[in-house]
């Protein structure tokens, strides 16, 4: 696989305290990275910083190998969409109007809307189940419905990484799993790249096929569910003792709180 997104001793700061610190990672094409970590160690900056809706230095954040300063904002759209932590939507939008935002990038400053948007749009809420939704006001939607809606903009967006901020934290835990196998389909089915904050290790362990650990703003492991997620590491970051047991269903591993 090659790499999509690399950091080179990327750095932020909020005033005089340093929220991030010499973060250098490379992620590869088509796989499922989670970012987990207490609260304050930096998931949620570094996602905005990714996406360049917080300023970094030259030459510490590459996409497709091409330093993200050098990429105007219109096309850093098409090649990144985010699916935010927190959806608050109290405008009479209709649930097709939120998803044919994602064709912004795309639309000439005229605002023509032709038929590939409508059939990209279309296509994209088919395949996240919320077509039969699309003459709904978004205001009238349930949490997780407003979720999909969120993701299928995102994927009208047609790009290669989708960036998701703890987009099941306010979820019930049967919408917590449905949006997950949502993503996770999206990355096995469309080879797009999935980088997730998500605070339930068990989520992680099952979905991943990469885990970034920050504690502190700094990286505290990087690799492989199993690799990540250890007694020690949960024990050393979150302060808990917990044991890793075998699924005897899933025939995976999971966390349990001592």
């Amino acid at each position: 696989m090659s790499r999509i997104i690399k950091t080179n001793n990327l750095q932020f700061n909020y005033g005089d305290k340093n929220i991030l610190k010499d973060l250098s990672i490379d992620m590869e094409k088509g796989l499922f990275y989670s970012i987990i970590g207490p609260n304050g160690s930096g998931k949620t900056t570094l996602l905005k910083l990714l996406a360049n809706i917080l300023p970094s230095t030259k030459k510490t954040i590459y996409i497709d190998n091409e330093d993200i300063h050098n990429i105007t904002k219109r096309n850093i759209a098409k090649k990144l969409s985010v699916v935010p932590q927190i959806t608050n939507i109290n405008y009479e939008f209709t649930v097709l109007d939120i998803v044919m935002m994602g064709r912004s990038p795309y639309i000439s400053r005229f605002g023509k809307i032709d038929n590939k948007d409508t059939d990209i749009v279309m296509k994209a809420m088919e395949e996240t189940g919320v077509i039969h939704l699309k003459d709904n006001k978004v205001t009238n939607l349930s949490g997780g419905e407003l979720q999909r809606v969120v993701i299928a903009r995102a994927l009208a967006q047609e790009t290669e990484i989708m960036l998701l901020d703890e987009p099941i934290s306010h979820l019930d835990i049967g919408y917590q799993y449905e949006i997950t196998e949502l993503v996770y389909k999206l990355c096995r089915d469309k080879g797009i790249t999935i980088i997730n904050i998500v605070h339930d290790l068990n989520i992680a362990m099952r979905y991943s096929d990469k885990i970034l650990m920050l504690k502190d703003g700094k990286i505290y492991r990087y690799g492989q569910p199993l690799d990540v997620i250890t007694k020690n590491t949960i024990k050393d970051v979150y302060a808990i003792d917990v044991e890793i047991i075998n699924h005897p269903v899933l025939h995976n591993q999971k966390v349990i709180v001592k």
